[in-house]
């Protein structure tokens, strides 16, 4: 990738000129595929952006570095990241040429968490759902309450049964709700001790004319 292009590109302005992998000469079709359908799931869930096929390998503007350094979050999918800042971006694709030596050493395993970061990073979803299925088991079990009744009048049942099998539609249904809520709140919480800036604020000296002065949403 030459880096006069990138460069030409944040003389015009640009903050953030971010790589795109196009696609990596050699690699396997599993992982082609995997990556194309897990950044489309990704975003489908995501709070911010992520761009698809985005490379590692991108150009910041000082202000955009200035910005990156005020996520303290340990766990970091910088992918996610730089396209939460809200920053003017652009894309320039690249295919990327087959290894000339040597072998990966990002295994499965390591891109299995990578790939969870990115999830657990950028999206409460995942809690959010434990909170809908308890919700649908709720009401599922008051189907079956009724079910039961009717088969307790029509005698087709044992003694016992009926109570057993309410109580623990009931009950299973209620936890699972309740488990949802406690997600919520630790959804939130998560959120909170990100500590991810509200605002970035790209100049502010007003009294310079050639200044930008511009304030990014970060998408929270």
């Amino acid at each position: 990738m030459p880096r006069a292009k990138l460069l030409a590109l944040w003389e015009q302005g640009y903050d953030v000129v971010q790589t795109i992998r196009q696609t990596t000469q050699g690699v396997s079709a599993f992982k082609r595929l995997t990556s194309k359908y897990y950044y489309k799931a990704l975003n489908l869930i995501s709070e911010v952006p992520v761009q698809p096929g985005g490379s590692d390998f991108r150009l910041l503007d000082h202000q955009a570095v200035l910005a990156l350094r005020q996520y303290r979050e340990h766990d970091r999918f910088i992918r996610g990241i730089v396209g939460a800042m809200g920053f003017r971006q652009v894309q320039v694709p690249f295919v990327a040429p087959e290894r000339y030596a040597g072998t990966s050493k990002f295994s499965l395993r390591k891109m299995a968490k990578f790939a969870l970061d990115g999830i657990l990073g950028n999206s409460i979803l995942p809690l959010r759902i434990s909170f809908y299925i308890g919700l649908v088991s709720l009401l599922l079990s008051f189907a079956l309450f009724g079910h039961v009744l009717f088969e307790t009048y029509e005698g087709d049942t044992v003694p016992g049964w009926s109570t057993i099998v309410i109580v623990m539609a009931f009950f299973g249904g209620t936890q699972l709700m309740v488990l949802g809520i406690l997600g919520e709140y630790i959804g939130h919480i998560f959120r909170e001790v990100k500590g991810r800036p509200l605002y970035l604020v790209d100049k502010s000296a007003g009294h310079l004319t050639n200044e930008r002065k511009t304030t990014y949403n970060t998408g929270r």
